[in-house]
């Protein structure tokens, strides 16, 4: 019992030391608080609306104050005050107490939404949503948050009737409500011709056409059948925008089913006349012609009567149709066929008649190609009267042609002329006639190309670097070196070459290769004194007969070499001391240039004294060139020239080595195997 006094006593004392303590706080809060209430600065506030006042709670969230008796109280000049009302939407205001009499602050309190669930019966996820007339959403419920006040939302399903509900919504409050969706009472009309086909409607039995029956509103599968005639199978819509749906159905006769088997493979196949592609579907009641065919076979055809069986197997085999052919040629010719060598026409053969492309060979013709599709109903007769390759070429040959290295080549061909027998050399007696110049009849029967000018530097530079000034002729170079250049220039051309070289020496020569090489002294002189001129009489010089070199002719030893040349010309100026570019003067009657001067000119022939054989006409002579030659034949006058013995056209010079004033041009065949 004592002890239970002691603690009771001891209860009651640790009590009283609680309350006291509690009082001595508050004081001191309150002694505190005054003075600095006092300091602090303040602003009445007024909230609206007077809904939100009634119940509002202000605090201090943001700086250090405190809200006494409908005014906030701010140590500092800023800070937030929170503001929360039941059924409005928490807000917080930003303070400014920084003066000593601040305005009062009006805080409006806006009114929390109201959630509004609406559900429905059966859920449709198509449900369309509208709200007061705006669309929404569209989904199988209606969640969303809506202001207080009137709201009428509207839901629309294509196979429901539309509905409508008119809402109070208050402020903050969760609204659910449930709606039963009505379906749409439809029709659907279904005809049919002929009448009497049989109705299923989503795999339900309907009976026969005509008829009319309800349909709710959705999506149904509709399939109208009679027997010989293609089935109809329709997916039908009814809404409520369109809740009657009429059919008239025309049914098409069943089709046929057509599988084709054909050989060979690779054919066409026609269906009354149009290409087409098994397997087929045809159409029932209706008669077909089916026809394959393939170049090179009979065609074969097939008919499908209106009455034939809903499915159908075709079988075409072609058989080769081969067709007569006889080829002819004059004269006769190798003949080949698919590059097959079939013998010497004339030939007469069976052939298939597809595309057979044939070849007409012979040495030294051109050869015929073409391409020939036999027949049955005909033989075919091919008879070709063969082209002499030179014949071809001639038709074919160009008044000029562009080699490589930039060469322009001029055509000439003597027969065609009419002047191409002529005598070479010149006669004894005539002025500055030297022994070396024989008179040999000469006769040229072969066509041939000529470069028009001589053969420059920067031409002559693509084959061997030479020289620094790339329009002058090209010089100082030997008669293999020009050789050698004109064997380098028909291997750019592609063309055979004419000259076998070995380590700078003439080993064998092709005189019938249609590549480049240097003019035989017999062409030289021709289209020096004979070509393209209008008299019988070989001219004694590039200009004619007159010993007075007109003005202008050529680069000669002219005035101007007075006291540097051994020899001049008096009284002829040609405006250059030394050697001019190539085609400085205007071309002779040939259409040449330079012939009469600038550089002396290396030509194919070898050096020899030999006179000729009287009474001997020689054709296209090449002149003796083999390996124990070492003189070449050198024609023309140059920048060097200066007696009236030198600028004959029947001059002839010789050497073994080079020279500053002896250049080249070149020529080649049209065809070298005439």
């Amino acid at each position: 019992m004592p002890n239970l006094n002691q603690k009771l006593t001891r209860a009651k004392r640790g009590w009283r030391t609680k309350l006291w303590s509690s009082v001595f706080v508050a004081s001191l809060v309150v002694i505190l608080a005054v003075p600095a209430v006092y300091f602090a600065g303040s602003a009445p506030i007024r909230i609206i609306p007077p809904q939100a006042a009634d119940k509002a709670e202000l605090a201090v969230v943001e700086g250090v104050g405190v809200v006494l008796f409908d005014k906030v109280y701010l140590f500092g000049a800023h800070g937030v005050l929170g503001v929360s009302a039941p059924g409005f939407i928490r807000q917080t205001v930003n303070l400014d107490l920084s003066r000593r009499n601040n305005p009062p602050l009006l805080i409006q309190m806006q009114p929390a939404p109201a959630r509004v669930v609406i559900t429905t019966n059966p859920a449709r996820a198509q449900t369309r949503w509208h709200v007061n007339g705006e669309y929404i959403d569209t989904g199988e419920k209606f969640d969303r948050r809506l202001e207080a006040g009137k709201a009428v939302i509207e839901l629309n399903h294509d196979f429901f009737h539309p509905q409508r509900i008119e809402l109070d919504v208050e402020r903050a409050k969760d609204i659910a409500k449930r709606v039963d969706l009505i379906a749409v009472d439809g029709s659907l009309a279904v005809r049919s011709e002929p009448i009497g086909a049989h109705v299923t409607i989503n795999g339900e039995d309907k009976g026969d056409t005509p008829m009319q029956l309800w349909a709710a509103g959705g999506v149904h599968r509709v399939k109208v059948a009679l027997e010989g005639y293609q089935t109809i199978d329709e997916s039908i819509t009814i809404t409520n925008a369109q809740p009657a749906i009429e059919r008239d159905y025309r049914l098409q006769a069943a089709q046929i089913a057509v599988a084709v088997e054909a050989t060979p493979a690779g054919g066409v196949l026609y269906v009354n006349g149009v290409a087409s592609v098994a397997p087929l579907l045809l159409a029932g009641g209706e008669a077909h012609v089916l026809r394959y065919e393939k170049a090179g076979y009979v065609a074969q055809t097939h008919e499908i009567p209106p009455t034939a069986a809903k499915q159908v197997e075709l079988k075409f085999a072609l058989q080769e149709e081969v067709g007569e052919l006889t080829v002819r040629s004059t004269p006769s010719a190798e003949l080949r066929i698919h590059g097959k060598l079939i013998g010497s026409t004339p030939q007469t053969l069976q052939l298939q008649a597809v595309a057979q492309p044939i070849t007409l060979t012979r040495a030294g013709y051109r050869s015929v190609e073409l391409t020939v599709t036999p027949s049955a109903d005909a033989p075919l007769l091919i008879d070709e009267t063969l082209q002499t390759e030179l014949a071809a070429r001639l038709a074919q040959a160009k008044p000029t042609l562009s080699a490589a290295a930039g060469i322009t080549l001029k055509f000439f061909d003597p027969r065609a002329q009419g002047n191409n027998h002529f005598t070479m050399g010149a006669p004894v007696g005539e002025p500055g006639r030297r022994a070396n110049e024989f008179q040999r009849e000469v006769i040229l029967t072969r066509a041939f190309y000529v470069s028009t000018t001589e053969i420059n530097e920067a031409q002559f530079s693509q084959y061997l670097a030479h020289g620094s000034n790339p329009d002058h002729p090209v010089r100082n170079i030997s008669w293999a070196q020009a050789a050698e250049f004109c064997n380098w220039l028909s291997a750019q051309d592609g063309l055979e070459p004419v000259y076998r070289m070995d380590d700078g020496r003439l080993r064998e020569l092709n005189e019938t290769a249609d590549g480049y090489r240097l003019p035989t002294e017999a062409e030289w002189e021709w289209l020096a004194r004979i070509a393209a001129r209008d008299k019988d009489t070989p001219a004694r010089f590039i200009w004619g007969n007159e010993e007075k070199i007109p003005k202008g002719s050529g680069n000669f030893a002219d005035e101007s070499v007075k006291g540097k040349f051994p020899k001049y010309i008096a009284r002829y100026k040609d405006g250059h001391i030394g050697v001019a570019p190539v085609g400085s003067f205007a071309a002779d009657t040939a259409g040449l240039y330079d012939m009469a001067g600038n550089v002396r000119e290396w030509v194919h022939d070898g050096y020899d004294l030999q006179p000729p054989e009287a009474g001997v006409v020689v054709a296209n002579p090449f002149g003796p060139v083999h390996d124990r030659n070492t003189l070449h034949i050198i024609k023309g006058a140059g920048f060097r020239s200066a007696s009236m013995s030198e600028l004959r056209a029947s001059f002839r010079g010789a050497s073994s080595r080079t020279h500053d004033d002896v250049g080249f041009r070149v020529v080649r065949y049209l065809y070298g195997k005439e």
